[in-house]
């Protein structure tokens, strides 16, 4: 099973974002067009899967933080 956490972008540049991961900046593929800078996103393997909205984000890093 793998587990993805939220991620916010950081900036995005043609196909390509940086996301802060947990206060590392990191940079991953963007094999979307409507993603901007204060996105939340879902990653897995250095990819963007999905954009989530902010409550979800937010929601899920609360009960991640609490275990």
């Amino acid at each position: 099973m793998c587990i993805t956490l939220p991620t916010k972008v950081v900036s995005v540049e043609g196909n390509m974002a940086k996301v802060n991961c947990f206060g590392e900046i990191r940079e991953v593929l963007l094999p979307f067009h409507n993603v901007e800078a204060g996105d939340w996103v879902l990653l897995y393997a250095g990819a963007v899967l999905a954009v989530i909205d902010e409550k979800d984000a937010l929601a899920a890093l609360e009960f991640f933080e609490r275990q």
